[in-house]
């Protein structure tokens, strides 16, 4: 009998060697899932050196949520915890007032506290109604930020408005507008508004003072419940301008797409200028350049169509001009951010299943990729030459990364989950294409279950997403729909990019329209047989297809 060779002994005891580490691993489970930590957008402070971040979780044990603050030092990738980690206490909001004194939210108050660990927090501001997204700037004093309230009321009138009606003997609502719900919510008097209000800072004595609302020069209608609502907003770097996304009333709002963009002085007094006038699509949005010169925003431009491509356009506050850039680009951003030496856009990017960076030169339209793979977002400029991101994979959970614009290379900051997946395995998704409906090459991806063995059989379970016009992509899902679920409860998972969804050219996003029913249906059908057929494992008769909204 002939003896073994060396070479063949040292690869049996590597592969013994990783058997062995794979059997240590146990599949991502529902109580695992749901305690893994968040990682939020990165705030970066006044002197470029540091970045905010939030953290949350929900905690089992106690059956309740928490979220802390904590400080990035972005060269040495130090972390020092800011506020209290304790279940049923959520800190949000992160912001700077100064170099050396942070900002957030809590219970809903915003809070001043030394940049320090656990340092003492006194309250700035203590509204009468909710607020969120709350910014400051120093050089200007002022605070801006949103609430609902009710209309051409102050936040003091809305608070006292609203308990004036949760008085009342009944709840009913007349309507004379079919927008009288939207998904789960009902219309109400309340809407959303876009304030400022001036800082007095006297040593360790703080006063905010009233508050401005500036969408209230803007006109309205007699029906309170289908009036103006803003959706997002912009300050400027020095806190002078403020541009905000509104959906403007209409007769049948059901029906209407049309969300404008407005900018405004904050020191109020003039009527804000719309600056979309002239096309029917929605707006979205809206970021300034570090210099406060120019205003860039996403801009549909086909009415009552949810799916257009979203073009990038350029206002120019000075001359007044808007200009388009990128014109001729296939694809359709859902988020911007000027680079700090105001040369360029740093668009999020649907593209084959991943979100991407792309770098688009404001003049030019020139367009770069920064990053390739998993999904990226929630960019914040560093400096001319970096960026923070928030970057995720099938594999892994979003973590705060540093990106050199230049080289494309990436380091990653944080490992929020790096305890609490120690020992669980996640599998990576494995991409195939296939023919689909129209003859059309279609995008998939697989995820193995765990301890995979190609000599068994699995059951198969198809992720299918919503829309249809929206996408699955390669990011690690805090949803029910996040594939390693399903892949460590034993299945072979599937998700399918189907005819509709974004990120493979306006053209096929478009093909969808009239043939829902039938081009996404044949691309599964194909997509579930190609599968079973090439990448083998699949027991044909235990299959099982689930999704949430279109998908469901």
């Amino acid at each position: 009998m002939r003896g073994f060779s060396s070479a063949s002994v040292l690869l049996a005891l590597i592969c013994l060697a990783v058997l062995s580490v794979g059997s240590n691993l146990r599949p991502l489970d529902i109580k695992t899932f749901h305690s893994l930590n968040r990682v939020g957008a990165p705030v970066v402070s006044p002197n470029q050196k540091l970045a905010l971040f939030t953290t949350s979780y929900y905690s089992q044990a106690e059956n309740k949520n928490a979220a802390f603050i904590s400080c990035l030092d972005i060269d040495s990738g130090n972390i020092t915890r800011l506020t209290e980690d304790r279940p049923g206490t959520v800190v949000t909001n992160p912001l700077w007032f100064d170099q050396d004194t942070i900002g957030y939210l809590k219970r809903g108050a915003l809070y001043r506290q030394a940049l320090q660990t656990d340092g003492a927090a006194s309250v700035v501001f203590a509204p009468p109604v909710p607020i969120s997204n709350v910014n400051y700037r120093a050089n200007q004093s002022l605070l801006t930020f949103m609430a609902a309230v009710y209309p051409n009321c102050t936040l003091m009138e809305s608070a006292a408005a609203k308990q004036r009606a949760a008085q009342r003997p009944d709840s009913a609502m007349v309507y004379d507008n079919l927008w009288a719900r939207h998904w789960n919510e009902w219309m109400t008097p309340e809407k959303a508004s876009v304030f400022t209000a001036p800082v007095a800072r006297a040593d360790e004595q703080w006063t905010v003072g009233r508050e401005t609302s500036l969408a209230a020069m803007l006109p309205h209608t007699a029906d309170p419940l289908t009036r103006w609502a803003v959706d997002d907003y912009a300050v400027s770097p020095s806190g002078s301008s403020l541009a905000f996304v509104v959906r403007p009333p209409t007769d049948n709002m059901t029906w209407s797409t049309n969300v404008d963009i407005y900018l405004a002085a904050t020191g109020g007094g003039a009527r804000p200028r719309l600056l979309t006038g002239r096309v029917g699509g929605a707006a979205s949005a809206p970021a300034f350049s570090w210099d406060g010169q120019r205003l860039a925003w996403l801009q549909m431009e086909t009415a009552g169509y949810e799916a257009d491509i979203n073009r990038i356009y350029i206002y120019t506050l000075a001359t007044r001009e808007t200009v388009a850039v990128a014109y001729d680009w296939d694809a359709s951003p859902h988020a911007l951010a000027w680079s700090r030496d105001n040369r360029a856009l740093y668009a999020v990017v649907s593209s084959r299943g991943r979100n991407i960076v792309v770098e688009v030169d404001a003049v030019t339209g020139k367009r770069r990729e920064l990053t390739s793979d998993g999904s990226a977002g929630a960019v914040r400029p560093v400096d001319a030459r970096r960026v923070l991101l928030v970057h995720s994979s099938t594999e892994a959970p979003a973590d705060i990364r540093l990106l050199d614009t230049r080289s494309c290379a990436s380091s990653q900051l944080t490992r929020a989950n790096q305890d609490k997946l120690q020992d669980v395995q996640l599998s990576r998704a494995e991409d195939f294409w296939f023919t689909g409906a129209r003859g059309d090459r279609v995008h998939g991806w697989v995820v193995r279950p765990y301890a995979y063995d190609r000599r068994k059989r699995y059951p198969l379970a198809l992720l299918m997403h919503g829309g249809p016009q929206q996408a699955s992509t390669q990011g690690f899902s805090t949803a029910q729909w996040n594939p390693n679920m399903y892949a460590g409860a034993g299945f072979v998972t599937v998700q399918v990019n189907f005819h509709g969804s974004p990120g493979y050219g306006q053209n096929f996003t478009d093909s969808v329209r009239r043939r829902w029913g039938d081009y996404p249906y044949v691309d599964l059908m194909r997509a579930v047989d190609y599968v079973a057929s090439r990448v083998g494992s699949v027991d044909r008769a235990r299959m099982v297809a689930l999704g949430g909204s279109f998908g469901g």
